[in-house]
């Protein structure tokens, strides 16, 4: 019984100690915004009936059109965006949600589906 309770304890610390890392792992690392994956928000056209956020950085970069996005604000998740348009140096944004999105605030690629 002893042996059970010490394995069952071991188990809960693992699956406690892997789900923190996963959770760590999900926040942005800010330190290199040089980085492919990381833009910056340089215009927010709210003329039409949904946002359309400028992004600095384009198909060069990875950011195609159906890409999805992840928006951070002083390294705060805020929304998850789609790119609706995009060129070779920018491109252009809609959030999936209802946010007030900035000029300044990070975009982050998202490597896979939504």
């Amino acid at each position: 019984m002893m042996s059970l309770a010490k394995n069952l304890k071991v188990v809960v610390l693992a699956f406690v100690a892997s789900m923190a890392s996963f959770a760590f792992a999900a926040e942005p690392h800010f330190a290199n915004l040089n980085s492919s994956i990381y833009a910056e928000v340089v215009k927010v056209d709210n003329s039409s009936v949904r946002d359309l956020i400028v992004i600095n950085k384009g198909s060069a970069e990875n950011y195609k059109t159906g890409s999805y996005c992840n928006l951070y604000r002083e390294q705060e998740a805020l929304a998850l965006l789609v790119v609706v348009d995009s060129s070779l140096d920018k491109s252009v944004a809609v959030s999936l949600t209802d946010v007030s999105v900035q000029a300044g605030d990070i975009v982050e690629l998202k490597l896979t589906s939504k």
